[in-house]
């Protein structure tokens, strides 16, 4: 049976798609002709049985066109008349065995067969007369849309076609059929995607070359990149809300009484039954309720194109800081390599030394010039070197780097794969399937936000040129949903290069423990950086659906006037009205649905735990009013889970440079208050925010004068090391924070800076907007906007801190708080009024809010 993540693949299954409630409700899914004397038979319809639409036609033009095309049995005989035209248009050809065609001309004519199609559930091939099957190549990986098969003369010659050219030189049915297929999409975007992203891939693809489809093009493209970026992100991955609740409330009660109205003048226009008079006028309400609904179109519109610049913002942030990370690791590296190069002369009588070389120079068969080999090794167990900054050049986009990235890292890949054969008595290699997945990810990513920016420009000049172009050729994403691999891939990246150098730090190996804190950090902002990009693919494809939405709504509103005036109750100008009046309620109820997803997101926010709310744009108009009262009662759940308000607490981190001997016991120390019981922690500042306190603080002494660092939540399912990486913030769940208060220990103002014997420091805080949360050992991760802030407080002549003179706070009064987990940025304002020579501490010092585990 088919799952949202599956489409169906047998006939059983397809027809019970074909015959869902869904489907039923969508208006125009079927037409059919038949010109007897002209021999032209036509049937359009959602899924057509093959055997007995050729069984029961004898016209020399039949033309077909469908969603799913049902064969049944393993042969199918087509007879074909005297100069006779069969095409088959569909998207999906299913049967529950291989299909056979059979062709069988009547005569010597001409006579040619055509299919089109974009999956195949089981093989197909054909025979003629009495040659061996030949396997037809259509579907996945074919890069063919179709085949024609010319008999001419009791010969057959196949041709194949690799894109569907302009819709001009097709049946007007078929652009019939890619709309119903359209809407199809649009149905089934929220509950079945899997089906969705198949139906806007054949769309996107059909429509590609033509001008005058550009709309529809524009259309399937944004539904399915959205699709594909949500199979990049995953089901934890969502939105956080800049506003409380209640506000997202408000909104979607609107939007439900604006759609109801709607929907009932809709159901009126619908009934036959009543007289022409009384339809007509629904037919006018329902326009004075589009024209009122045009407010909430543009507001949609607008809001969309700015949750798009947010994300991006943190696209932009998130790269930049991401590119820092690639010097750094670059220069641990080198250190690293130097490390290796010492520990191999120590080594050379060893066994194990000797394994590992017959390892490396099965590598370095890659790598043919000596000169460059390390430079390409990520370690000498097996990992390349070159990977992670290949990887890297690719997310960042870098010109001559990112264009030579995709051949270096599948060299690496390769070269992985080769070790993984010579390594079993070694252990810990790093699995080639992990770095295949994690390059398949980012290439992903990096084509589809391209081609995202391409799009929304185009869409934004869409008012200036209705007739431009609107879709992005390069944007088409693969119709099967399973193909896309995960943003999850860099999380076993993580967690199998940290394993993989376990062993350079056992033997102590120079560089190593530093290389594996840089890798680490490259590994959970390479992380960050692919999230921000997906939220940024379907924040843009969001804005391109919303500006769309609203175009069109401007265009059938006129459409709809002009056929008022002419209307006489005809079946076919009835069925295009209903047609059009259709999409304004779809497209109403997509508001509607998008505001109850807005609330779902910001409920998933503040209670961390999904609100088990079925989003779908094809329910009654009140069952989104019980959605609505389901989590307001969610809400008072969440409330009443624990006795009292979340715990109030306190943090105080201090890095220290130089970092004090571990068996010291101390450096870097906590002081967590809640509920008026105090607890204090040690850690060692090596480990703390995976760079270490030394990084930060030569990070602020550079020119940049800017340091980041990571928290990501201890979550002992995914690995050990990961407890390091979450600073204070351990032992509970949603740590939201309130406030950020950075003192530089050790920094002195410079003289001339002194004002009545102290000086302002002033240091700007900021978030990447990628935020992660926790709750009974469940990650969720959210993006929202960046947030930033300036701290700033007095400090004397010696360097002691005075009084503070601007909070850095994030109030929650109107806005929500951000949680604690997310890329944290420092840089020193006016940092030529300090003497930063003395600096040796960062003392950090949070306030919030928590559940902590009893």
């Amino acid at each position: 049976m088919a799952t949202p993540e599956t489409q169906p693949s047998t006939p059983a299954e397809w027809r019970e798609y074909a015959n869902s409630v869904r489907l039923a409700q969508i208006p125009t899914t079927y037409s059919f002709s038949e010109d007897r004397s002209a021999e032209i038979y036509s049937l359009r319809d959602v899924l057509i049985d093959a055997s007995s639409t050729f069984l029961g036609s004898k016209a020399s033009s039949v033309s077909v066109f469908a969603d799913v095309l049902v064969f049944s049995g393993e042969e199918t005989v087509i007879k074909i008349p005297d100069c006779g035209v069969f095409m088959l248009y569909t998207r999906v050809i299913t049967a529950s065995s291989p299909i056979r065609l059979v062709l069988k001309p009547e005569t010597k004519s001409d006579c040619v067969v055509m299919i089109y199609a974009s999956v195949l559930d089981q093989p197909v091939s054909y025979t003629y007369k009495l040659h061996d099957p030949v396997n037809v190549a259509l579907g996945s990986g074919s890069q063919n849309v179709g085949i024609a098969l010319e008999m001419e003369h009791g010969k057959i010659k196949e041709s194949y076609m690799s894109s569907y050219n302009d819709l001009d030189g097709h049946p007007k049915e078929f652009a019939e059929n890619l709309r119903t297929q359209l809407r199809i999409a649009s149905v089934f975007f929220w509950r079945q995607p899997a089906i969705a992203i198949s139906l806007t891939s054949h769309v996107a693809c059909a429509t590609s070359q033509t001008e005058s489809e550009s709309l529809l093009n524009a259309q399937s493209l944004a539904l399915g990149q959205q699709l594909a970026a949500q199979a990049l992100t995953g089901p934890n991955m969502s939105y956080a809300p800049v506003l409380p609740v209640t506000s997202y409330m408000a909104t979607l009660s609107d939007a439900i009484a604006t759609a109801s109205a709607f929907e009932e003048q809709y159901h009126r226009f619908q009934d036959r039954k009543l007289a022409l008079e009384d339809r007509m006028a629904a037919w006018g309400t329902m326009l004075d309720h589009a024209e009122g609904a045009t407010d909430m179109h543009r507001s949609l519109r607008q809001s969309a194109y700015e949750k798009y610049q947010n994300a991006c913002d943190i696209v932009l942030n998130s790269n930049q800081q991401f590119r820092l990370d690639q010097i750094t690791l670059d220069d641990k590296k080198l250190a690293f390599k130097i490390g290796i190069d010492e520990w191999k002369e120590k080594m050379k009588l060893e066994a194990a030394f000797k394994i590992l070389t017959a390892i490396i120079s099965k590598l370095f068969a890659h790598f043919p010039n000596s000169n460059t080999f390390h430079s390409q090794v990520i370690c000498f167990n097996g990992i390349l070197l070159g990977f992670a900054i290949a990887i890297g050049a690719i997310c960042i986009g870098d010109g001559a780097a990112s264009a030579s990235a995709p051949a270096e890292a599948e060299s690496a890949i390769q070269a992985v794969v080769e070790a993984e054969s010579l390594t079993q008595s070694v252990g810990r290699i790093l699995k080639s399937d992990t770095v295949k997945k994690l390059k398949n990810c980012v290439m992903m990513t990096a084509k589809l936000y391209s081609s995202m920016s391409k799009t929304v420009e185009q869409i934004k000049n869409l008012g200036n040129d209705p007739t431009g172009k609107t879709g992005d050729d390069d944007g088409q994403v693969d119709g099967d949903l399973n193909s896309l691999v995960a943003i999850a891939s860099w999380d076993k990246w993580q967690l199998e290069s940290d394993e993989q150098l376990e062993f350079a730090i056992e033997q102590k190996i120079n560089g190593a423990a530093e290389y594996r804190l840089a890798l680490r950090q490259h590994a959970i902002n390479g992380k960050l950086l692919a999230q921000a990009h997906a939220q940024a693919i379907k924040a843009g494809q969001e804005y391109v659906q919303a500006e769309l939405a609203y175009n069109l709504s401007q265009r059938d509103m006129e459409s709809l006037k002009k056929l008022k005036e002419e209307y006489k109750d005809e079946e076919e100008q009835f069925r295009k009205a209903e047609a059009m009046f259709y999409d304004r309620l779809i497209a109403l109820r997509t508001s509607v649905t998008i505001e109850l997803r807005n609330l779902v997101w910001a409920y998933k926010f503040y209670a961390l735990e999904d609100a088990s709310i079925n989003l779908d744009a094809q329910k009654p108009i009140e069952e989104y009013r019980v959605d609505e009262l389901t989590i307001r009662e969610k809400i008072d759940q969440a409330n009443s889970r624990y006795a009292g308000d979340y715990q109030r607490k306190q943090w105080v981190s201090l890095l220290s440079v130089p970092a004090p001997d571990p068996s010291s016991l101390c450096g870097c120390m906590y002081v967590l208050t809640l509920l008026q019981s105090a607890f204090k922690f040690k850690v060692y500042p090596d480990e703390l925010f995976l760079t270490g306190a030394s990084s930060i603080v030569d990070s602020l002494k550079s020119n940049t004068h800017t340091a980041s660092f990571t928290l990501v939540p201890s979550n002992p399912k995914i690995g050990s090391y990961k407890q390091d990486l979450s600073g204070p913030f351990i032992e509970g769940s949603h740590f939201r924070v309130h406030g950020l208060e950075v003192e530089l220990v050790g920094a002195r103002p410079r003289p001339t800076y002194l004002k009545r014997g102290t000086a302002t420091v002033r240091i700007a805080i900021s978030t990447s907007g990628i935020y992660s949360d926790i709750q009974d050992g469940q990650v969720f991760h959210f993006t929202s906007l960046p947030l930033q802030r300036i701290y700033a407080y007095e400090i004397t002549e010696a360097g002691e801190k005075d009084d503070v003179v601007v909070h850095s706070t994030f109030p929650s009064t109107n806005h929500a708080e951000p949680p604690a987990f997310t890329q944290w940025t420092i840089r020193l304002k006016q940092p030529e009024r300090l003497d930063l020579s003395g600096l040796t501490d960062v003392r950090l010092r949070w306030t919030g809010a928590a559940n902590f585990a009893s």
